[in-house]
């Protein structure tokens, strides 16, 4: 009896999966055989046939194809480090970036400022459920003006471009 083999397409499953979740592929992926939350990934099919073919134990075992070359490579070609003026260049254009997708509205409590993400989650009539940006699980609902406002007052503070006449 010869051991079966991953096809083509569960090989390149695995592949994009290590690629997408990182250092920790593994144990992501243990996580989802085991909870069976593929978050719609589109290779949800291929990392199933997988698990039920192989098994979880399997999965301590391999070793992505390419997986030896590429570390061979980084060891000797390591990145270029940046320079401190590149990461702290590359720190402010994350933090514009963030905040130009998020808005401050009161808490609703005792008036303190949060940040949300600008994207609704959901509509119910006139209001938006909003994240609590910086969590995977606090919302705040707030009225659909409410947010325009937000947004609106926020476009007026920022400082203008280098550049831009006022």
């Amino acid at each position: 009896m010869t051991t079966p083999q991953l096809t083509k397409e569960q090989e390149a499953a695995l592949e994009r999966f290590a690629r997408e979740n990182g250092r920790r592929w593994k144990a992501e992926l243990n996580y989802i055989w085991m909870t069976g939350r593929y978050q719609d990934n589109p290779d949800a099919c291929y990392l199933q046939q997988v698990r039920n073919q192989f098994g979880p134990g399997w999965l301590v075992k391999y070793r992505l194809p390419e997986a030896n070359r590429t570390a061979e490579v980084m060891r000797d070609n390591p990145p270029p480090v940046p320079s401190l003026a590149e990461q702290e260049s590359e720190q402010k254009r994350l933090e514009e970036e963030r905040h130009s997708r998020t808005v401050f509205l009161p808490d609703g409590y005792n008036g303190e400022l949060i940040e949300c993400e600008a994207e609704p989650l959901k509509y119910d009539g006139n209001l938006v459920q909003l994240r609590v940006a910086g969590s995977s699980h606090l919302t705040r609902w707030a009225r659909q003006q409410d947010l325009c406002n937000a947004q609106d007052n926020q476009h007026l503070h920022q400082e203008p471009e280098q550049g831009m006449e006022l």
